[in-house]
């Protein structure tokens, strides 16, 4: 583990031990957790992507490791994510990690020209998504503090929308990227989804510019007032 604080920054990795077993796991239930997994439920607050935006120079690592193999996952502002980070691909799947690569780097050229860029990035086995794990917010609330986790929340209504249809649509594997604003990924300006999933191993990237005010950003509801209803087993 390596430690570094500088003046109006934070640069740090620490590894994550999981001791669980890995199963044929079906798309939707996959990319559900892997969602969760990255970004949290009901998503990330908004004032924690603005808090990191604002801490200066930020890069956590946190290197989950699975069986013994450790996949990436991290928050980076503008100047790493301008260095750039290394994912796990496999040989059989050159179609999904071909995918990352080419619309990663879009989306990490993208994001390092917006006011104030946050990324988080996750990967994991496929096998081990039957379940969430700690999401990047939670993981990386010990180093970036911010003001709670009520109000709003990222990524937005329709582009969680957006990704729901496109993984019920079909099966591995799953290529998909989308813009906050369902404008073509190239002009973007407020937030970038990417995500790229085989039988074999899960990514998704996720920007979004802190610099931008969000009104289309999931808000709190209240709970809505109910009533009783019976239901009898009728011979």
């Amino acid at each position: 583990m390596w430690f570094l604080r500088r003046k109006g920054g934070v640069d740090k990795r620490v590894e994550v031990k999981y001791d669980v077993k890995a199963v044929e796991v079906p798309l939707p239930q996959a990319v559900s957790n892997l969602m969760l997994s990255c970004l949290g439920s009901p998503g990330v607050p908004y004032s924690f992507l603005t808090a990191v935006g604002n801490a200066g120079d930020v890069r956590l690592i946190f290197a989950r490791s699975f069986g013994g193999v450790k996949f990436m996952s991290g928050v980076f502002t503008r100047r790493y994510i301008s260095s750039g980070f290394k994912l796990r691909n496999h040989p059989m799947t050159p179609a999904c990690d071909e995918y990352v690569v080419r619309v990663g780097s879009v989306i990490a050229r993208l994001a390092q020209s917006w006011g104030n860029p946050v990324m988080i990035v996750c990967q994991f086995p496929t096998g081990v998504l039957w379940r969430s794990y700690e999401p990047v917010p939670t993981l990386a609330s010990k180093y970036i503090k911010y003001a709670g986790d009520a109000g709003a929340y990222m990524p937005t209504k329709a582009l969680t929308e957006r990704l729901v249809v496109k993984y019920l649509q079909g099966g591995y594997p799953l290529t998909h990227a989308d813009c906050g604003s369902g404008e073509d990924i190239r002009s973007c300006s407020n937030e970038l989804l990417l995500v790229a999933s085989d039988q074999t191993v899960s990514t998704m990237i996720y920007a979004v510019n802190a610099a931008v005010t969000h009104p289309s950003a999931r808000k709190a509801l209240g709970f809505p007032t109910t009533s009783e209803i019976e239901v009898r087993v009728h011979e």
